[in-house]
């Protein structure tokens, strides 16, 4: 629709094509003929009028203003037709059609678009069609489409230069036909939405693995981080918000072989609002961790990134402390023969790691015993074992027993009792049964899996404590369902995933 204040003019004004100024370099504002009033607007159009019949310009070698089928520019009004191109004045510059493979936004002067950018004006809604668009728009490092409320989101493995303070600026309290289809749009919307109509929202960011959900959620919340305001309070909630992606990512994200930085769990982030906007607290619920990562993965792969942090980052003392050496000295971290990512500093890393479980409210001792706990991980990968004479399990060298104890603050004898034996108890009696080779090893493996779970469990509660409020208001919720992906030896954690998606 034409939008401008004022009163509106008749039809039949329109028709004769003065009062656009197509034959004149000017602005709109500028082409109003000497006998016309004044106080005269550009005109409303309601759904079913029709675009007035202008006439190109006579100028051949006159500058051209290209813009796309969802909106139109003139110097004082936006023009907004879904299905029709025409010429009108475009800031001095006259507009002609353009084919539909090749379409320049409106905001973006000469700025080459490729593509639909709302697949739901597509002339053949098909599959065909859909892939050949976002194709387009891809080659031409546009990675973002809409499908009417929808956001397609290809992963361009690569830095984009569209999310700097200019974007958020661009995007903030703008219509969604506005601009390029984008991730801030879609955060725009759902805060603004929460804030008009005093209801919760929710966004869902789903894909395979690899498609960039996690580095799409972070964006969201950058985005009504910056644009939310707030006092100190409000600013170090932010942080906590903010630190706890960098914290989560580095337990809980590895590498897989699709993806360098592949979330290994599910998450709903829960950002809690007052009534003004500001946040006020919030809340992090995950699920289905991928366990089995600790112990298990297929070649090219990592294990959670915390490990080759750990192993990178650590000082002298933290390494004489933890017993701590290269990745490859692990069996939990050698077996996949990947240690290193390309692109990504570990030690850097395992810093912003620190810095975050500060920021987060971890004491010093919590940060230690964390840390004790990943290290003696690692130290019971390392236990092995061998068939006795009567064919049960026992540990091939109890040296290996010692650290992990230590760092587990037990016992190393009763350590190796619980990794060869098993207790059952029934209300009458109880039988101590000895395990063979297989059951020790999966008794280990079981030990260290549940170690790193409740870890993991621990960290999201200490960053929901720092979160907590009791104000009353309203909240935007970020749902990331990590991506399922097949591996060579698959646990429950995939079959659960694969329920769900089903």
């Amino acid at each position: 629709m034409l939008r401008k204040t004022g009163r509106s003019k008749p039809a039949s004004v329109l028709d004769s094509g003065p009062s656009w100024g197509v034959h004149d370099q000017q602005l709109v504002g500028n082409t109003r003929p000497a006998d016309e009033p004044k106080s005269a607007t550009l005109p409303r159009m309601g759904k079913k009028s029709r675009a007035p019949a202008i006439p190109p310009p006579s100028e051949p070698n006159s500058r051209l203003a290209k813009v796309g089928r969802s909106a139109i520019t003139t110097g004082m009004a936006t023009f907004h037709h879904p299905r029709r191109k025409f010429h009108i004045p475009c800031k001095g510059r006259p507009i002609l059609p353009i084919d539909d493979d090749e379409v320049y936004h409106w905001q973006s002067h000469n700025v080459k678009t490729a593509g639909v950018d709302d697949m739901v004006l597509l002339s053949r809604v098909t599959e065909d069609e859909i892939v050949t668009n976002l194709r387009k728009r891809y080659l031409d490092d546009q990675i973002f489409t809409y499908i009417g409320p929808v956001l397609v989101s290809v992963n361009p493995f690569k830095t984009m230069p569209y999310f700097t303070d200019k974007e958020i600026e661009l995007y903030q309290g703008a219509a969604s036909y506005e601009n390029q289809p984008h991730i801030f749009a879609l955060a725009d919307n759902m805060y603004r939405n929460m804030l008009i109509d005093a209801e919760n929202q929710c966004v869902i960011i789903s894909g395979e693995s690899g498609a960039g959900k996690t580095v799409a959620a972070k964006y969201i919340m950058n985005y009504i981080a910056r644009v939310s305001g707030g006092g100190d309070r409000v600013r170090h909630l932010k942080d906590v918000i903010l630190e706890s992606n960098p914290l989560l990512e580095a337990f809980g994200n590895a590498k897989s072989v699709r993806n360098n930085n592949s979330s290994r769990f599910g998450k709903y982030v829960e950002i809690q609002f007052s009534a003004g906007g500001q946040p006020v607290g919030g809340k992090i619920s995950n699920f289905l961790l991928e366990k089995s990562r600790v112990v298990m993965r297929s070649r090219h792969e990592r294990s959670f990134h915390i490990f080759y942090q750990l192993c990178a980052g650590a000082d002298s003392r933290m390494e004489e402390q933890l017993g701590l050496a290269s990745p490859e000295n692990y069996a939990y971290l050698s077996q996949s023969g990947t240690y290193t990512v390309e692109g990504t500093n570990d030690v850097q890393e395992f810093q912003e790691t620190m810095k975050a479980m500060s920021v987060v409210g971890l004491s010093d001792q919590e940060q230690k015993n964390i840390l004790q706990i990943v290290s003696a991980i690692l130290h019971l990968g390392n236990i092995s074992f061998v068939e006795d004479r009567s064919n049960f399990a026992s540990v091939h060298d109890e040296r290996y027993l010692d650290f992990p104890a230590f760092l587990l603050e037990i016992d190393s004898v009763a350590l190796k009792a619980k990794l060869t034996g098993r207790v059952f108890e029934s209300h009458r009696e109880r039988v101590n049964m000895t395990l063979n080779v297989e059951q020790a090893c999966y008794s280990r493996d079981a030990l260290a899996k549940g170690l790193y779970s409740r870890m993991f469990d621990f960290l999201v509660q200490k960053v929901n404590t720092a979160m907590v409020t009791t104000t009353p208001g309203y909240s935007t919720g970020i749902l990331d369902i990590y991506g399922f992906e097949i591996f060579e030896k698959n646990g429950f954690e995939q079959a659960s995933e694969i329920g769900k998606i089903i």
